[in-house]
């Protein structure tokens, strides 16, 4: 269980950083077929180990932990095996409202933590342009959701294509630091954060709306 959590809370820095653990506060996820396959593999592994365990020698908790632990791994191995990382997208949200989540979630407490931060605005196109390169699949294959239930979804993308960087979610850390940043570094970081956010974080939504009004609605 110890390794399968290090391994989960490496490929899911954002369950990381809710979690407590900060080793992985400068990353986002890694998407695409080939990450899929690479996780399955791993938990296909840890499936087999856990069935060299003996359950019936185990005590009650260990045995309650024994079966979520294989139904969980089941589970995602069952929606690889299905494709369901083609459709990353529901309804109600997506990859690009949990990453807005960010400058509420993630811990802003030191230089540090602005550093990290800023690193992830930074990785945020490369993060979009791996989703695109999944959905466009998903529409090759029809794997889509139904048109009717995404109406008015442009506008949860919308928010964030701002001309002016005091409009957006993502520079409300940069308005006040906390006592743990010091003022020395403070005007650098304000300034870094507005840079990565308007010539990166910003631009990557921009290209993300236009894919899906474009492609990915009319495909649905």
């Amino acid at each position: 269980l110890d390794k399968a959590w290090d391994f989960e809370m490496e490929e899911s820095p954002f369950a990381a950083t809710v979690a407590g653990d900060s080793r992985f506060n400068d990353r986002l996820p890694s998407v695409g077929p080939e990450h899929e396959a690479r996780r399955a593999r791993y938990r296909d592994q840890m499936l087999a180990r856990l069935g060299e365990i003996d359950r019936a020698h185990l005590d009650t908790q260990d045995r309650t932990s024994y079966d979520m632990f294989r139904l969980r791994l089941e589970d995602a191995l069952t929606a690889f095996r299905f494709d369901e990382y083609l459709m990353p997208l529901t309804n109600r949200g997506g990859f690009h409202v949990s990453f807005a989540d960010l400058p509420r979630k993630a811990p802003l407490q030191t230089a540090r933590d602005y550093e990290n931060y800023i690193a992830r605005l930074d990785a945020f196109p490369l993060y979009v342009e791996q989703h695109i390169a999944l959905l466009r699949q998903g529409v090759e294959r029809a794997m889509v959701l139904p048109g009717v239930v995404l109406d008015g979804y442009e506008l949860s993308i919308e928010a964030h294509v701002v001309d002016d960087v005091f409009q957006s979610i993502f520079h409300g850390p940069f308005e006040g630091f906390p006592p743990g940043v010091p003022e020395t570094e403070r005007p650098g970081l304000a300034e870094r954060g507005r840079i990565s956010i308007m010539e990166n974080t910003v631009p990557a939504y921009r290209t993300f709306l236009r894919f899906i009004v474009d492609e990915y609605l009319p495909g649905c």
